[in-house]
């Protein structure tokens, strides 16, 4: 005498939910995972940040050397330092006369007489890594006001 099996239907949906359920746990390692390395980059990338930061001063101090000597050594040197900067990824912010001010990159220094709310002068360039902001800009903004606006230097009624 044969035994013969008879299709079990339950058999089915029960390899049918396990298959989902690993399907699922899959899918949620592999987000766990990209999250993770996401993570790590974006911490790598906030750690070389500090440490360029720390060099900026430098490039200012020789730029400021530079404008002040017109030596081509120093030139040399501020064209150097700006080139490693840029190879490790490290770019402007473009805060350019007349450009709009933004103050995600930009910190508003003074105000002055412009068209509102436009970069009027650069006191300071910005840099930035990738999108994260090493420094921002240092820049004076347009009040709006077509000439400066004039504070009475005397109170009224009074006598020197």
């Amino acid at each position: 005498m044969k035994k013969t099996k008879t299709p079990q239907p339950n058999l089915e949906e029960s390899i049918q939910k396990q298959l989902t359920i690993l399907d699922d746990k899959f899918k949620r390692a592999l987000a766990d995972y990209q999250n993770l390395e996401r993570n790590q980059h974006q911490s790598k990338l906030l750690e070389k940040g500090k440490i360029i930061s720390k060099f900026l001063p430098l490039l200012d101090g020789l730029e400021l050397t530079h404008q002040h000597t017109q030596d081509p050594v120093t030139e040399m040197m501020v064209k150097e330092f700006k080139k490693v900067l840029n190879e490790l990824g490290v770019s402007l912010i473009d805060s350019e006369k007349g450009s709009e001010f933004d103050s995600l990159s930009m910190d508003c220094v003074e105000v002055a007489a412009g068209e509102k709310d436009k970069v009027v002068k650069i006191i300071q360039p910005g840099y930035k890594l990738g999108e994260v902001v090493l420094r921002p800009a240092r820049v004076e903004v347009g009040s709006g006001q077509a000439t400066p606006s004039v504070i009475p230097t005397e109170v009224e009624g009074s006598s020197k």
